[in-house]
């Protein structure tokens, strides 16, 4: 490897870790909620409108906190859904009351843990609405 090479190649890695630092190469993770019916098929077919879905966008600090507590790996293995990284999972229909019995009791274990708060009050939006949760990592 030549010292250009090299010289490139930091200048890249400099590069990659300001834009991190600014929050610009972070992974979107977004938990949404149609807001209807009809917002609901309108996100199967790519074609929301504004105001269709209620987005909770989760930052890598929260991912890492529900990773950590184990929290999506206890919804899988729960509902039989894929909640991952690089992975898009719905939960829908029958799995939509399940996990609105899953978090009944995984909050009551949780509680002092804010994010799981603030996600348990967006599901809300879904069983009131009888919709769905959409998980896009």
């Amino acid at each position: 490897v030549s010292k250009l090479e090299d010289l490139m190649l930091s200048i890249v890695k400099q590069h990659t870790l300001k834009l991190i630092d600014k929050g610009c190469l972070m992974k979107k993770r977004i938990i949404a909620i149609p807001m209807s019916k009809e917002a609901q098929h309108r996100l199967d077919y790519d074609e929301c409108l504004n105001g269709d879905l209620k987005e909770y966008n989760l930052t890598e600090n929260e991912f890492s906190e529900l990773l950590d507590i184990g929290f999506f790996q206890d919804i899988n293995n729960s509902l039989g859904v894929i909640i991952s990284d690089y992975e898009s999972e719905e939960i829908v229909g029958d799995k939509l009351h399940l996990l609105e019995s899953f978090m009944e009791n995984y909050i009551k274990n949780h509680k002092d843990i804010l994010v799981i708060n603030d996600i348990n009050k967006l599901f809300k939006v879904a069983y009131e609405k009888n919709t769905g949760v959409y998980f896009f990592f």
